[in-house]
């Protein structure tokens, strides 16, 4: 759910991921990454973002700030915005946000150390979302 007000340099961000959604392109290697020691989607079948602060440079959206929560561990987190655009769409008529987002975490701090260091302790998240105004 995004709520974005430019005017009024506020918003909020709640991003809900299904971790068993995890599609690399192999079934093996997936059904590993959904196991324990990894995603353990059993247990924990969701990665939730929920924002606590918007932040603008004059009226461009830089960054939100808020809270990553993966394996049951809460961890704070900032998505830098590449770019986010808002207007009607000429299709279906309704107002529509686009917004291309990253922001780094260490798996690790979440719990998830299997293959360390062979597999990367860093990881980029990308979010890539398109929203339509529901009024």
């Amino acid at each position: 759910m995004l709520e974005f007000d430019v005017e009024q340099q506020t918003g909020s961000l709640e991003v809900i991921i299904d971790a068993s959604s995890l599609d690399t392109g192999n079934a093996e290697r997936d059904a590993v990454l959904k196991g324990t020691g990894w995603f353990d989607v059993r247990r924990y079948p969701s990665i939730t973002f929920r924002s606590q602060r918007f932040l603008f440079e004059q009226d461009r959206l830089m960054a939100i700030e808020g809270k990553l929560t993966m394996l049951g561990a809460t961890q704070p987190m900032r998505l830098e915005i590449a770019w986010i655009k808002c207007g009607s769409n000429p299709v279906s008529r309704k107002w529509r946000c686009g917004a291309d987002a990253s922001g780094m975490l260490k798996r690790s701090r979440f719990g998830m150390r299997s293959a360390l260091p062979f597999i990367a302790d860093d990881v980029r998240l990308r979010i890539r979302v398109e929203a339509d105004r529901e009024n």
